[in-house]
């Protein structure tokens, strides 16, 4: 996959003490208004354990021909939780003609954990998000902001759920109004054998 890593770098501000953030992310340009793009849950790496991520993006971009966009998701303040995924997506819209050739985009989002939670949250102030696969939703994490934010966002929305993971619960909630899969034997982490489940996760269809 041809590509660029890059670092974001901006300033949040925490009660009197500003804080110098960064941000590490890689973006595969292609002429294509969709742009597929990963969210690991909170400190995760912008490749994945054993390069999951990479691993998925390479597939989306080889079977669809998407313009691919994958970063980290270092942990800033309890106060700051969004801000790399913001910080990422307008870097994204900033640069969309360059990266797709388009200036009608749209994008797609696979997130994991609190990753996830938190895109459930923003999603619908973007229009040009247009798709959200929620694997494993950390829902410990303002749960009536997700259910807010989801109830609000007039996108397609995928919930995946590991049957080990702490919030499958949450499924009774969710499966009349959006598509759940429950994966059995699967813990929140999709550990072992289930990185493999994980990974063709985007290209599974959920209903």
């Amino acid at each position: 996959m041809i590509g660029e890593y890059k670092t974001l770098a901006w300033g949040e501000q925490k009660n009197e003490f500003k804080i110098e953030c960064s941000l590490y992310i890689f973006v595969s340009p292609a002429k294509n208004r969709t742009i597929f793009m990963t969210v690991p849950g909170v400190d995760g790496s912008i490749d994945g354990y054993k390069d999951k991520y990479k691993r998925i993006t390479e597939k989306m971009q080889n079977k669809y021909g998407f313009a691919i966009a994958r970063m980290a998701n270092p942990f800033i303040s309890s106060l700051h939780w969004d801000s790399n995924i913001r910080e990422m997506l307008e870097y994204l819209l900033s640069n969309k003609k360059e990266i797709t050739g388009s200036d009608d985009i749209e994008i797609h989002i696979m997130s994991h954990s609190a990753g996830a939670a938190v895109i459930a949250q923003i999603a619908w102030e973007y229009p040009e998000i247009t798709k959200l696969l929620l694997v494993n939703t950390a829902f410990g994490l303002k749960p009536e902001r997700i259910l807010k934010g989801i109830d609000n966002f007039s996108g397609q929305i995928n919930f995946v759920f590991g049957s080990k993971d702490p919030s499958v619960g949450w499924t009774e909630n969710l499966k009349e109004k959006y598509n759940v899969r429950v994966i059995d034997g699967a813990d929140h982490n999709f550990s072992d054998e289930y990185i493999e489940t994980f990974i063709q996760l985007p290209t599974i269809d959920t209903k």
